[in-house]
């Protein structure tokens, strides 16, 4: 089990028509998003244009979290699917999307076998919650959106400032954690089961 943290400084921003776009991880990390050859890819986007049109992704799966905000997607001009902070759509990368309204998300993108999704916690002044993971292989994402937080591992404390990540690459092992924030604070949690 290797546990990796990240901050600014292993961030990269794109700006795109919608908005812009920061990468907070790529694996491998040699990956290059234009190409498509990673295998896991994560990031957040703030959507600052009236109406946008998602990327077409061949051969991607992506889970998408609702941050702020309140957009419509379109999805294959037939289905349409209002999204609110906390929501969650699973959709293939391929699939023409139109957006419209303004606001911030956060991204899962997997190419191959997995399944991922992502969840959206607040924490209230002092609160502890503790996230039982016993699924062997899975991958696990942490990344403090609002406020700072400590993150027990085991035996191990990690501090979590605003706008930094945590992920553990493979859960080999049963392991308890703990999520503590000592003033109110917003976590994203992405979990990708990969096959």
């Amino acid at each position: 089990m290797k546990i990796i943290v990240l901050n600014k400084d292993n961030y990269s921003q794109k700006r795109w028509d919608g908005g812009i776009t920061t990468q907070l991880l790529i694996l491998p990390t040699k990956a290059n998003y234009a190409k498509l050859n990673f295998r896991l890819r994560i990031s957040k986007a703030s959507i600052t244009a009236p109406q946008s049109i998602f990327s077409s992704l061949q051969g991607v799966k992506r889970n998408l979290l609702f941050l702020e905000g309140a957009s419509l997607l379109t999805i294959s001009r037939k289905k349409h699917q209002l999204l609110l902070p906390g929501d969650e759509i699973n959709f293939k990368g391929d699939l023409p999307i139109q957006c419209k309204g303004k606001g911030k998300d956060f991204n899962v993108m997997l190419i191959g076998d997995g399944k991922t999704s992502s969840q959206l916690l607040a924490l209230e002044k002092g609160e502890c919650i503790e996230l039982d993971q016993t699924t062997s292989g899975q991958f696990l994402f942490l990344h403090a959106n609002k406020g700072d937080i400590k993150v027990g591992i085991g035996n191990e404390n990690y501090i979590l400032k605003q706008e930094m990540s945590l992920y553990i690459n493979e859960l080999n092992e049963e392991v308890l954690i703990s999520i503590e924030a000592k003033k109110a604070a917003e976590v994203i949690l992405a979990e990708v089961l990969l096959k």
